[in-house]
């Protein structure tokens, strides 16, 4: 009895400290490729930790958006997504009316950027259609993100997003903070699904050395909690 106790016990406890290592962050740049995509990529392949893009595949229109495409898809640490073409050219609320418009965009894009699966991210919107589960920000975007999910796009929101003033560039919080607020919220289970985070940036923040530090730290404190990252196709209920 005391062995099947010992036994017991001994896989309770390795039960518990695996489903802790567990905890997995999803690494997610919006909006590129831009300038700042570059600093991306030189950090991405230096660090090789698991990257998820969002990209817009009007920023090829430009020579450097096209070579800072060509930088992400050559990164074996990056798997590119759908992010939409047009990004609604900034005008979010009339983009939305129009559900039928907001599907050929991302097909569009999808012809142009041939990304690594169905699964997409709204410009401007924090909304999940994952597998019969779903998530909406406000009200405006609900029927597109129907839509788009009723033809087989699988909706990513984010649970925390890392901001910057619009004027002066500095981070909304720094590094240390950001991941004070990343453990409080996978403590509590404050996330679409338990135990697994996914984390917003923008590429155009990584503009400056400051910036680019801010991240190498984060990235740093997440390795030393043990936290692990993953790539979003592996993400609970998708493709199952």
């Amino acid at each position: 009895m005391k062995t099947m106790l010992l036994a017991l016990f001994l896989i309770t406890g390795l039960t518990a400290k695996t489903i802790a290592i567990q905890q997995t962050i999803y690494l997610t740049l919006d909006d590129g490729p831009l300038p700042e995509s570059k600093c991306i990529d030189s950090l991405v392949r230096v660090e090789r930790i698991a990257v998820n893009i969002f990209a817009v595949g009007a920023n090829l229109s430009s020579k450097e958006g096209r070579i800072n495409y060509t930088r992400y898809k050559s990164n074996p640490h990056i798997k590119i997504f759908n992010h939409s073409y047009s990004h609604a050219n900034g005008h979010y609320r009339k983009y939305y009316r129009d559900t039928a418009a907001v599907l050929k965009d991302f097909q569009k894009n999808d012809s142009l950027l041939n990304p690594f699966s169905s699964i997409i991210r709204m410009p401007g919107r924090n909304m999940w259609r994952i597998n019969g589960r779903s998530k909406n920000d406000i009200t405006n975007g609900i029927e597109a993100a129907d839509h788009l999910a009723a033809n087989g796009y699988t909706i990513i929101g984010w649970d925390i997003a890392w901001l910057q003033d619009s004027i002066t560039k500095e981070p909304s919080i720094d590094a240390l903070g950001l991941m004070e607020v990343i453990e409080h919220r996978l403590k509590r289970r404050n996330t679409f699904t338990k135990d697994h985070l996914v984390l917003l940036l923008h590429d155009e923040m990584f503009c400056s050395a400051i910036m680019v530090n801010e991240l190498k730290k984060l990235i740093e404190e997440m390795n030393r909690k043990k936290l692990r990252f993953a790539y979003l196709d592996s993400y609970p209920l998708i493709n199952k």
